[in-house]
């Protein structure tokens, strides 16, 4: 079975969307709503991945593949700030599973001070993951962010203006593992723990990659957030 995924610019927000029963539409929405939409195919695995860090599964060679990431505001890459992420997505009927490939030639400079679950993973070198499983606009979503120890913040926002929800617990596995020349993230993102709101309509995510060790943030986004 397969699905389509579009990137789009719609409305507001550093968001991407993810529609369907597991037949996956996404959009990511940016300030801008002029551009055309993108569209991939998203493969539903009939094997899902061993959560240990190393994407090598098969289910990662048929994946959904986002890797024209770019700087926070839709700059592209330069200089330094020029390393290649790969994020991947597939799912099953009970998980969406998420990998993403961080080229690091600087590795031996990450940051990854925290390593207790919801501690503030932001401020390391981290992937952040923003997913929407509702059709409310980006008021409402699941925030994930994971450094290179592997640890793990998950949170909910459930609306507009209000705090983020710590206490939210996604039940995803989540394993992070350092290469020589790059950092990997897996993981199991349990559909029956996200607030879902119906299966039938539009989802949204956004992935980000915050690299520390050149100052730069960047988004799979490609245009002004």
């Amino acid at each position: 079975m397969e699905a389509t995924v579009t990137q789009t610019c719609v409305g507001s927000g550093r968001h991407a969307i993810l529609c369907g029963c597991l037949v996956v539409v996404c959009l990511l929405t940016c300030a801008a709503g002029s551009a055309e939409p993108e569209s991939y195919g998203l493969s539903v695995t009939q094997s899902p991945p061993t959560i240990d860090g190393n994407l090598t599964d098969a289910c990662w060679q048929s994946a959904t593949v986002l890797d024209r990431f770019v700087k926070l505001g839709g700059q592209a890459l330069t200089g330094e700030e020029k390393v290649t992420t790969r994020a991947y997505l597939t799912a099953d009927q009970s998980h969406l599973y998420i990998g993403v490939l961080c080229e690091e030639p600087l590795v031996d400079k990450l940051t990854m001070r925290h390593t207790e679950r919801d501690s503030a993973v932001w401020q390391d070198d981290d992937v952040e993951i923003m997913i929407v499983p509702c059709v409310r606009g980006g008021d409402r979503y699941v925030q994930l962010a994971v450094n290179p120890s592997g640890a793990l913040m998950d949170a909910f926002l459930p609306g507009q203006g209000m705090p983020l929800e710590m206490g939210y617990d996604s039940g995803a596995v989540v394993k992070a593992v350092v290469g020589n020349s790059d950092w990997a993230v897996e993981m199991a993102l349990p559909l029956a723990n996200l607030p879902i709101e119906s299966v039938t309509g539009a989802w949204s995510f956004h992935i980000a990659r915050a690299r520390r060790t050149t100052g730069s943030y960047m988004t799979s986004l490609k245009t002004p957030v």
